[in-house]
């Protein structure tokens, strides 16, 4: 594809702001968008494909205009406008500029600063109890205290009451040193934070002191009636099915809750069930009721607490993705971790095809131990870059396979054993490796083949199974002897032409 050549206006004095110190903005934008960037006189000149330069304006004109609105170019501002920017959304972040919550006591704005969190705060508005749900760094429990303290002070609720459990402590606090406050302020300091920044250490404690403002463990809310309140329950996964029910059921006339949480950092007992939990299922279809659910692309914190939340939201999704037929015939355990990143619709189990296929495959080679096989679906825009960045092809592939094991002969598990790099170190199970599959490129060969969608989808799979076990069909004879066993594992689980 040639490229083209735009030449937008760009207003000198707002480079260093756009495009950062020593351009470390600019540079990111044109190594995400495959852009080369060059800024003289007043002038952007945007040198890349088509479809890349018409994203390049469209991000650098929205973060030029929030600058024009006196805004401070943030390195997350870069990098939603470029997220939004990949998934057609131009235009949002603006959007998102128009509405202030309130000021901090420096005169720093507080908005929504993602599309999560402008849902987030159209939810505490319109509901009387809101739940606010996603990993740490998304803004759930400053933008409840910034609602919350806009509220208290037009005077829509009489006071404001903080509280979290303190599940670090049992709740059973009496052994600690010190009067009820000097217990719980421990545990209770990040929203004393959000307090002091957002209303003023001096305005917070004269509040305080006329209990117009009440911070307090969640233990402490038994047995009341909460009305006229602005109410904000913190750390909401550590509370029990009970205690979630309590305090639901202290909120009275003229009150709202906020209930934030993050169901992945669970404090409780093992196998304990979370009351933040149970009540999301409960709770889900009451009209009054809001629930939102932060991602990782709402993390507002620094850019590395984002890559460190979608990296372990992908290790806890593989760990309890466990498809239909990892309990084998033989006695073995099978673990199939599946990441789904297709955008559009696949139209068929892809979970259940999965596990009967690998599942097949492991006992048409005779394997003696206990395997574990990464499958990812994706569209023909990723396979091409993964395929690009990873083997210099560049066009798009039907499937990719990543073996982990290196075979003295295909399909020979010979000496293994003495491999402890080979096996999990948690689950003991042997890491075959990571398959990688365009949906997109399944369909359009069901299409060009007559045939399933299904049998593509599990030839894929079975083919690059023996990749993974070894096998390769660079030369004709390898070629049959794959096509052969493909076909018989196939059979085996009914995916056949027919």
């Amino acid at each position: 594809m040639n490229p083209i050549e735009i030449d937008l206006e760009f207003p000198s004095e707002h480079g260093g702001n756009v495009f950062g110190q020593f351009d470390v903005f600019m540079k990111k934008i044109e190594k995400t968008l495959h852009v080369n960037l060059i800024l003289r006189d007043g002038q952007l000149k945007v040198v890349g494909s088509e479809e890349a330069v018409k994203k390049a304006e469209s991000v650098i004109g929205e973060l030029l205009e929030l600058s024009r609105r006196g805004n401070i170019i943030t390195e997350q501002n870069v990098n939603y406008a470029l997220s939004l920017s990949m998934e057609e959304k131009s235009g949002h972040l603006l959007e998102l500029d128009k509405d202030v919550v309130c000021h901090t006591v420096q005169g720093k704005p507080v908005k929504a600063k993602t599309l999560g969190q402008k849902k987030y705060l159209e939810q505490i508005s319109e509901k009387m109890i809101t739940f606010g749900i996603g990993p740490a760094g998304t803004g759930k429990t400053y933008l409840a205290m910034a609602m919350a303290i806009t509220a208290f002070k037009n005077d829509e609720v009489n006071r404001i009451i903080l509280t979290r459990p303190a599940i670090e402590a049992g709740e059973k606090l009496g052994f600690l040193p010190g009067d009820l406050q000097s217990k719980v302020d421990p545990y209770l300091r990040p929203l004393y934070d959000a307090l002091y920044e957002i209303m003023g250490a001096d305005a917070f404690m004269k509040n305080m002191e006329k209990g117009l403002i009440e911070v307090a463990p969640l233990a402490y809310m038994r047995g009341r009636t909460l009305v006229n309140s602005y109410i904000v329950l913190d750390e909401a996964q550590n509370t029990t099915p009970a205690q979630m029910k309590m305090f639901l059921t202290r909120i009275g006339f003229g009150s709202k809750a906020i209930i934030t949480g993050d169901l992945t950092q669970k404090d409780l007992p093992f196998d304990s069930i979370s009351g933040l939990e149970e009540a999301v299922r409960v709770l889900g279809k009451i009209p009054d009721i809001g629930i939102c659910k932060l991602t990782n692309k709402d993390v507002v914190r620094h850019p590395l607490v984002q890559q460190i939340v979608t990296a372990y939201d992908k290790y806890e999704e593989r760990k309890k993705r466990k498809l239909p037929g990892n309990e084998r015939k033989t006695g073995k355990v099978m673990s199939v971790f599946l990441e789904n990143e297709y955008e559009g619709t696949a139209g068929i189990d892809c979970e259940m095809i999965a596990g009967q296929v690998v599942e097949a495959a492991v006992d048409y080679v005779t394997c003696p131990f206990e395997c574990e096989v990464n499958l990812m679906l994706v569209g023909n825009e990723e396979i091409h870059r993964i395929n690009l960045e990873q083997r210099g092809i560049d066009r798009p592939t039907d499937v990719l396979s990543f073996p982990m094991i290196e075979y003295e002969n295909p399909g020979c598990f010979d000496g293994l054993e003495e491999d402890p790099a080979a096996f999990h170190p948690d689950s003991g199970e042997l890491m075959l490796g990571d398959i990688v599959i365009s949906l997109d490129k399944a369909k359009e060969q069901a299409k060009a083949y007559g045939h399933s969608l299904e049998r593509e989808y599990a030839f894929l799979i079975a083919h690059s199974m023996l990749h993974l076990f070894g096998y390769d069909h660079m030369e004709d004879e390898e070629r049959a002897v794959m096509e052969e066993k493909q076909e018989e594992i196939l059979q085996f689980v009914h995916y056949t032409r027919d």
